[in-house]
């Protein structure tokens, strides 16, 4: 797409270009662009000043804040709430020395990811809702009723064991004990996941010690009595 020079009409096809295709790097967004590189970057530093986008935390790409959601659908846009929490992110990822990672069903039936300080997870599709630590403590954040929609829809196209857990009450036992705790933390203490509410989302964070050494999973552990966020 060719767009006359001027920096009303980039700055609008950048903010275009990341509602139709979702969250995209500064290299991503140059790529569809007929200017400059300094220019997308001058376009999306504008939008970042205005309020209208931010640059998340694992892997640079920038995405449309919730609160700036275009009156069209639109489902590339942040989660409510995201200024709010990156900050919070940043520090503990600082202070404990962990890959930190939020992630929620929205509407839907699948666990997303949305946000986090490592790349990878931005690329998780399908978490165990009977394994993953971060989608066991969302779990144990919903209703009753949509808990059971979700696992309806789980059920069908999970492995055997995991239904015979889900069936069996093994499952609900391990959401009763995230209930009970107020957080998840795997065998090996290199893990931990709070269920957490935003604006009315259920959704869950998750830290991650970046080496298994047993300081980190004291700095984990010892982290259990704050308060977030």
């Amino acid at each position: 797409m060719t767009v006359k020079d001027g920096p009303t009409k980039r700055i609008l096809h950048v903010l275009d270009l990341l509602q139709r295709n979702g969250p995209m790097t500064l290299a991503e967004v140059t790529r569809h662009c007929s200017f400059s590189r300094a220019a997308v970057w001058r376009a999306l530093d504008t939008l970042r000043e205005m309020g209208w986008v931010r640059m998340r935390l694992g892997d640079y790409a920038f995405v449309i804040l919730a609160e700036k959601t275009m009156p069209r659908p639109a489902q590339h846009v942040d989660f409510p709430g995201a200024l709010e929490l990156v900050s919070h992110m940043q520090f503990l990822e600082k202070e404990h020395g962990a890959h930190v990672c939020i992630a929620g069903f929205g509407g839907g039936t699948g666990l997303r990811v949305l946000e986090s300080t490592e790349r990878n997870d931005y690329g998780l599709r399908a978490m165990s809702l009977v394994q993953d630590g971060l989608a066991l403590a969302a779990q144990a954040m919903l209703t009753k009723v949509d808990l059971v929609r979700i696992l309806r829809a789980y059920v069908p196209n999970c492995p055997p064991y995991e239904r015979r857990m889900i069936e069996d009450g093994r499952h609900a036992e391990q959401l009763s004990t995230i209930r009970k705790r107020g957080y998840f933390l795997s065998e090996d203490h290199v893990e931990m996941a709070f269920p957490l509410s935003l604006h009315g989302q259920v959704m869950a964070l998750r830290l991650r010690a970046k080496t298994e050494s047993p300081i980190a999973a004291r700095a984990l552990i010892g982290w259990m009595g704050a308060t977030f966020p």
